[in-house]
């Protein structure tokens, strides 16, 4: 790596560490930033990474999962994905290329341990003489063989599995499997599959158990993942600004699980919303995105993403799978601020922060997408490999920050969030208390101390919900200012002390008669 990408990454680094280092509330108006900070939701750069590349995981399968609602045979390709990810869980390796679209060739390859791989060719229909029929050509000969001649296996749904073993047997013995003359074969021919043939099916329609069994699996993978990342970026930021040990540990992991929990959620919901009408909803807007980014920065994408493409198709494949990244990035945006939707029912907030925190959150997703994919491109271009991944991590962080600063500061020139009314209140009967209770200056700042932490997210809500608002801060504020008036000690002098004072006063007073 050259000494200009180590000053271009570093200089890069260091301005998104800057960033890091606050909210975007902290760019608000001055003197409510404790409470903005919540009431805004505003997310930690640890939380934005996650949500980046859990968004761009998501896109990625949703791409790979594309042909389950392929109106002809999509249960094929779902069992194709289906029995790989399930065998991987049980720890064997292996790799789908039918996407690869070569004639005859493996759908899967299986990694054994001993160093020799395995070809399996999944069919998939109703009934174990369809599947094993479907692997035979015109001539009637078996067509699926790897480079040394062998017959590839053939795997069928695990409910057929007995029945194809026997009708297998009787190709082999009719001559119809080249090279293999012993019915026994048959057993190491036919591939026992994951799923039944029902099972296969199910994966490719909404609502049932099988269907969301595989989406929660494949959630928890990608919730992992963004977990992991989530806790490293945060818990390197909190080092950085010298934040105690164990409090980065505790408030990384809480970041980072809420960060995962967010991500599994999202990837059910836009799983099983792709497997029904709504499977092409954002196909317009990822056309639309592609054709703006051009077709550099399109095989960028897809070189990152470890799609395979080719030089004519290349405009095409970027396309859909943008098209599953907004529909994703969609779908996050609305697990993220339903709980802003729920207290604008129950009266907590109100529709103009609602749409305050649907901006900023919105702009910052885009934002950060958009930086990912133009950091990686530039990376690529600057270094190929290394560069595309420093790239994208930094462009999308700064993407994200940059989107949600922006977003933020825009609405605040035309907008006063619940918060800025809550806390403008909370002011008015700060000061009458004062004046009420005498308050003297070191006295006012240790209230104002107890005032700022008792003013998180929750109490701002519980104020904006309550029929009284003044009534409630006056509430709140009246107990601290009797709690530190508590603490005074004022003495009456005795008589004595009193005439010896008064002495000394009146000692050097000159009276004139």
């Amino acid at each position: 790596m050259n000494k200009k990408l180590i000053k271009a990454i570093s200089f890069i680094l260091a301005i998104n560490i800057f960033f890091c280092s606050f909210s975007v509330s902290a760019f608000a108006t001055e003197g409510n930033t404790e409470i903005s900070a919540e009431e805004n939701k505003s997310f930690s750069l640890g939380e934005a990474g996650g949500y980046l590349s859990g968004n761009l995981k998501i896109a990625k399968n949703l791409y790979e999962e594309r042909k389950f609602s392929s109106p002809n045979g999509g249960h094929g390709f779902a069992a194709e994905r289906a029995n790989s990810f399930y065998e991987r869980l049980e720890g064997i390796k292996n790799k789908v290329v039918g996407d690869n679209n070569v004639k005859d060739g493996p759908d899967r390859i299986v990694f054994n341990r001993n160093g020799k791989n395995t070809l399996v060719q999944d069919k998939y229909y109703q009934t174990a003489a369809e599947s094993v029929n479907s692997a035979f050509g015109k001539d009637g000969m078996y067509r699926y063989f790897d480079g040394d001649g062998a017959p590839m296996q053939l795997e069928v749904p695990s409910d057929q599995y007995d029945d194809a073993v026997i009708k297998m047997k009787e190709k082999i013995k009719a001559g119809k499997v080249k090279n293999i003359t012993d019915p026994n074969e048959a057993g190491n021919i036919i591939r026992k599959g994951k799923l039944s043939y029902k099972q296969a099916v199910n994966l490719t329609k909404a609502g049932n158990i099988d269907s969301l069994k595989y989406d929660a699996a494949t959630g928890i993978i990608s919730s992992a993942y963004v977990t992991g990342i989530s806790f490293a970026i945060n818990f390197a930021i909190a080092s950085i600004n010298g934040e105690d040990l164990s409090n980065a540990f505790l408030n990384s992991l809480k970041d980072s699980l809420k960060t995962g929990g967010v991500v599994f959620l999202t990837n059910i919901l836009v799983k099983q919303l792709t497997k029904t009408k709504l499977n092409n909803l954002y196909a317009p807007a990822g056309k639309a995105l592609t054709n703006v980014l051009g077709e550099n920065l399109s095989r960028s994408i897809l070189e990152i993403q470890k799609i395979p493409y080719t030089g004519k198709n290349i405009i095409n494949v970027t396309s859909k799978f943008l098209s599953k990244a907004i529909h994703s990035q969609v779908i996050m945006l609305i697990v993220l601020t339903m709980p802003d939707i729920i207290d604008l029912f129950r009266g907590r907030i109100s529709p103009e922060q609602l749409i305050i925190n649907l901006t900023v959150g919105a702009s910052g997703m885009a934002g950060g997408a958009a930086g990912a994919a133009g950091g990686a491109a530039i990376g690529s271009a600057i270094a190929p490999g290394a560069g595309s991944v420093v790239g994208g991590i930094v462009g999308g962080l700064l993407g994200f920050t940059g989107a949600s600063i922006g977003a933020e500061l825009l609405i605040d020139n035309f907008t006063e969030s619940d918060a800025e009314k809550m806390y403008s209140i909370i002011q008015d009967e700060f000061k009458k208390l004062s004046e009420e209770y005498i308050i003297s200056k070191d006295e006012g700042d240790k209230i104002t101390d107890k005032l700022h932490a008792m003013l998180d997210g929750e109490t701002i809500k519980d104020m904006y919900e309550s029929k009284d608002r003044n009534a409630f801060a006056n509430k709140m504020i009246r107990k601290l200012f009797e709690e530190e008036i508590a603490q005074r000690n004022i003495t009456i002098p005795s008589d004595e002390e009193s005439r010896a004072q008064l002495k000394e006063t009146l000692s050097d007073v000159v009276y004139i008669h």
